[in-house]
């Protein structure tokens, strides 16, 4: 049987560290590679950053990638380098991660006739009022209508996107983490010293250091709770994107200020750290302004770890309250507070939740079901488009295949 020959288009220019995106591609391209698929991940980066941790990590994990620099945001030369790479690589379907990459992917598909899907997470790395915050979105909206098929990871994402029938089919395909490399038994990477017998209770996020990540917010709870809770300290990991440095340095003076050097923590890491660091955690804290389908949130429920979370975006689809985790509003630190405070003092719900957490991830969101799925909607956009060119005009819509590759998908 010939392998499916897929590439994915990733714009990196103002990418630095390890998104939602980046640990998307980590997971699905080998996992796709050893299900038959023929993988290359094209990246477009801003040569002035030089080689940042993301891309460190795609060459230490072997991903079969190749760059395309673009200084000025303006260029075509991107556009250019994917219509080479398609034809070179005789890729059948394009698969893209964002909306420079939608807008580079749709017309380079369309000028070599191979379908493309697109997969969408949100826009949300600019306020929603500011220039780019509103110009961005319309154009990727108009763009994505010209997808042959649109994939996000959450109900809440896609009824963002959802254009009916003026635009593609839009499939919810949800994150999914291995299973073997996050679990409970994990040895805890971060150990902090102490005077006393017993660790320190240990309150932490992992993401990408942004005003909708919630870190502000997250130190505010960290105020109370250590009156309330002198042995707990306190990480955040992750670093802030291009643009987003003032943030950062508000976070750090926010530490400073309220004396919190001692117990708070604030420090980078790479992919394979992160399984250690979950299993560093008692708790995982996402206060988060707006929110996909979290893939770390993935990774603390497989790893047994309970997570205090605010209702926002897709959350709500991944985790239920006071089943697999706690759900609160976001922008409430005092709400924060009071919800870990009160998890910190019950142990047996605290094992209840992490517990709960995980068996969800065992059976709904491995990544082995994720590239399953992947795999069989590739298919189906593929003999639809072949299929639309034949003299067949009874054959299933596109929309009909692909509810069917999601159920196979899950058998």
């Amino acid at each position: 049987m010939t392998a499916l020959r897929v590439l994915f288009l990733r714009n990196c220019r103002g990418i630095t560290d390890i998104t939602g995106s980046e640990s998307y591609l980590l997971s699905v391209v080998p996992r796709l590679q050893s299900v038959g698929c023929e993988t290359m991940v094209a990246c477009i980066i801003d040569p002035r950053r030089g080689e940042t941790a993301w891309l460190k990590a795609a060459k230490a994990c072997g991903l079969p990638m190749t760059t395309i620099p673009v200084a000025n945001r303006l260029s075509g030369r991107d556009l250019l380098s994917v219509i080479r790479l398609i034809r070179q690589y005789k890729v059948d379907v394009v698969h893209t991660l964002d909306h420079r990459a939608d807008f580079v992917g749709v017309l380079a598909a369309w000028v070599t006739g191979r379908p493309v899907v697109a997969f969408f997470s949100g826009w949300t790395n600019w306020p929603s009022q500011s220039l780019r915050g509103r110009i961005y979105p319309w154009i990727d909206r108009h763009v994505l209508k010209h997808a042959d098929a649109v994939l996000s990871d959450s109900a809440s994402m896609a009824a963002q996107i959802d254009q009916g029938s003026a635009g593609p089919p839009v499939v919810i395909v949800p994150n999914g983490v291995d299973t073997s490399v996050f679990h409970p038994d994990v040895t805890p990477s971060i150990v902090w010293e102490s005077a006393e017998e017993r660790r320190p209770f240990v309150l932490g996020m992992v993401g990408r250091i942004h005003p909708n990540k919630g870190q502000l917010e997250f130190l505010k709870a960290a105020v109370g709770l250590r009156q309330i809770h002198p042995r707990c300290r306190f990480l955040i990991v992750g670093e802030a994107p291009p643009g987003y440095e003032t943030y950062k340095k508000d976070v750090l003076n926010f530490i400073e200020v309220h004396g919190m050097a001692g117990v708070v923590t604030v420090t980078k890491a790479t992919r394979e750290q992160i399984p250690g660091i979950m299993a560093s955690l008692d708790i995982l804290v996402a206060p988060s302004v707006t929110e996909s389908f979290s893939i770390t949130m993935i990774e603390a429920m497989a790893s047994g770890k309970p997570i205090v979370a605010t209702n926002a975006g897709g959350t709500p689809e991944l985790i239920r309250d006071e089943e697999t985790g706690v759900l609160i509003d976001s922008g409430d630190a005092e709400t924060l507070t009071h919800a870990l405070h009160t998890l910190m003092t019950d142990p047996a719900k605290m094992e209840r939740l992490g517990k709960a957490a995980r068996a969800v991830v065992l059976n709904q969101l491995s990544i082995d079901v994720m590239v399953a799925r992947l795999r069989n909607i590739y298919k189906e956009v593929i003999a639809w488009r072949n299929q639309r060119g034949g003299a067949d005009s009874n054959s299933r819509s596109l929309d009909e295949r692909l509810r069917g590759a999601l159920v196979v998908a899950r058998e």
